[in-house]
């Protein structure tokens, strides 16, 4: 009986610890996420009409993807003023070369590394580049964009992940979005980004870079779009994200249907404030 009752503790107090770490664990990601419910306040306002608005479309094709097809067809359907593709090797442009006709302007920089990087639009670019802020094989896009007499700056992005077989810290990534912030910043004009940022809204980096980059953040007070991985729903993460400067409402913010990769397409309506 002495036995029992000495051992009895040292049984029942691992339990205890790991009942108290996970509900702590539980709360505190409770706490993250409360940010991006409806029940607080929206970082970026409603837009009531989807008139006049700025349609883009966002989408990691994965180069192994072969469902051009299928792509090429919500393209078509959804009909977006601009659409960003990331992953784009020498297949996937050869591809695309089918919406040439409808969206004569592209800047591209072709690669098969995983970080192939193309923008269409159906109106021509006032001015855009392909930069490589830390990398020589990592490429982004920054473009500006007449709508309503404005000029936008937009930045298309795909900075490497932290992840095994890539980069081995997070540091690449965090430095390509510190990189980012500080053009913005400079620029002072209506201004987005929007990609595959390999981040989640509530992270210190992506907190970071709203605050020192001066944008919003559009997920904050609705649901956020869970994009990848379009094969477990039950570990999905919004990782295809955007950020846009005090000048905008939010039209439309969700996601598309499943076309063969690994993420899913985001569609994105945003207005000029009047």
């Amino acid at each position: 009986m002495l036995i029992i009752t000495f051992f009895l503790p040292l049984l029942i107090l691992p339990k205890i610890m790991f009942a108290v770490l996970m509900t702590a664990v539980f709360c505190y990601h409770v706490v993250q996420i409360y940010r991006y419910t409806p029940f607080i306040n929206k970082t970026v306002e409603n837009s009531n009409s989807n008139a006049d608005s700025l349609h883009i479309i966002s989408f990691n094709v994965l180069e192994s993807n072969k469902q051009y097809g299928k792509f090429i067809n919500l393209i078509k359907y959804h009909k977006p003023d601009l659409f960003l593709v990331m992953e784009v090797n020498d297949v996937w442009d050869k591809q695309l070369e089918k919406l040439e006709v409808l969206y004569p302007y592209q800047i591209k920089s072709v690669q098969n590394n995983l970080y192939g990087i193309s923008l269409y639009s159906s109106q021509p670019f006032e001015d855009g580049k392909v930069q490589f802020l830390v990398k020589s094989d990592i490429p982004s896009i920054k473009a500006s964009i007449k709508f309503k007499n404005n000029t936008i700056v937009l930045y298309g992005i795909h900075p490497e992940p932290p992840i095994y077989g890539e980069a081995l810290t997070s540091k690449p990534r965090d430095y390509e979005f510190d990189k980012i912030a500080e053009l913005v910043k400079r620029d002072e004009k209506p201004s987005i980004v929007i990609g595959d940022m390999n981040d989640v809204p509530w992270s210190k980096n992506s907190k970071k870079f709203v605050r020192e980059s001066g944008l919003n953040d559009p997920s904050i007070g609705r649901l956020f779009v869970n994009s990848f991985h379009t094969k477990y729903f039950f570990t999905r993460l919004p990782i295809d994200q955007f950020f846009v400067s005090k000048h905008f409402r939010v039209c439309e913010y969700k996601r598309l249907q499943h076309i063969g990769s690994d993420h899913f397409p985001i569609q994105v309506k945003i207005s000029i404030k009047s």
